[in-house]
């Protein structure tokens, strides 16, 4: 969600009117860039869809992949996206809604594919990895790369790709989408995908030129590297205000950090996605703590469980 709100933030500073379609727990935890954005005067709107969590069966106010308190219930939390396509429909529809140009969506909200072709409008695909796990992702698919496998730790050269590349099967891009019991789900992301009208995609051309060209030839579309987006925020409070606010105070952080000696701090983060269960947890503390580094850890509050809690 981060990068697309950069990128919505980005448009709208070059003029361009930009609608941000979330819901209303997101839109709390963006809250500051929504302040900063209207007093910067950016032609932003935001615009709050209500999440059916009840109808899907999950518990109120889990509308973001780090709120879900199971990973079982990572399916029927991608599933209720779907229910986010009336309400969209309707907002669109209303009177004071200036007709919209294109739409851009993050790649697992395959239902907006139907939206774009209701309302003729032109739909591009956003991808906030790189070019390169793109491609792996592709074509790993495309070939069925590891169809014959029977060994999982197995190293396998990923086809098509313009230098030679080795992935085991356990370490392969494509997370949970390619995970038994999912393949509607990602039947759909990948039809969606395909009818597409494009590619923008969170990278930069001289980072990866070669993997940039392949990608676009293999999707055959065009491919518009638009990033770091990361970029566009200048300044300390721009940066510490894009996300979930922290527990920890950012001044105290940004002490701290300056106090210690370059190069000598380590980060740890998994990212939004990544679940991990309280026994790999504790693990994680035990090294970081064995390491005799100082460090920062990021922590999901559905990690924070009575048993991590009680370790810590």
């Amino acid at each position: 969600m981060i990068p697309m709100v950069d990128m919505a933030r980005l448009l709208a500073d070059r003029g361009v009117l930009v609608s941000i379609i979330t819901t209303p727990v997101n839109a709390a935890r963006i809250k500051p860039v929504i302040d900063r954005s209207i007093s910067a005067g950016l032609p932003i709107r935001f615009v709050e869809l209500d999440f059916p969590c009840a109808k899907a069966g999950l518990p109120d106010g889990c509308e973001n992949f780090d709120l879900v308190p199971s990973i079982d219930l990572y399916k029927p939390f991608v599933e209720a996206f779907e229910f986010l396509r009336e309400p969209l429909e309707l907002y669109l529809r209303e009177p004071d809604v200036p007709v919209a140009s294109c739409l851009i969506t993050d790649s697992c909200h395959w239902w907006t594919a139907a939206v774009a072709r209701a309302f003729g409008i032109p739909r591009f695909v956003f991808y906030g990895p790189s070019c390169f796990f793109n491609l792996c992702v592709h074509n790993i698919r495309l070939h069925d790369a590891y169809g014959s496998v029977v060994d999982d730790f197995e190293p396998v050269v990923i086809p098509g790709l313009p230098l030679r590349v080795e992935i085991a099967k356990a370490q392969a891009p494509g997370g949970w989408f390619c995970t038994p019991g999912w393949e509607d789900i990602h039947g759909k992301v990948v039809e969606a995908a395909g009818t597409a009208d494009g590619v923008v995609i969170n990278t930069f051309r001289d980072l990866e030129p070669e993997f940039l060209g392949c990608y676009e030839k293999a999707v055959g579309k065009s491919v518009w590297p638009i990033g770091p987006l990361s970029l566009y925020n200048k300044d300390f409070a721009s940066k510490a205000s894009r996300g979930n606010k922290a527990s920890v105070d950012e001044g105290r952080l940004s002490s701290w950090l300056d106090s210690m000696e370059p190069g000598s701090v380590v980060y740890v983060s998994f990212g939004s996605l990544a679940r991990n269960g309280p026994s790999q947890v504790v693990e994680i503390g035990r090294g970081l703590e064995g390491s005799g580094r100082p460090f920062v850890w990021a922590m999901k509050e559905a990690e924070r469980c009575p048993e991590v809690e009680e370790w810590m």
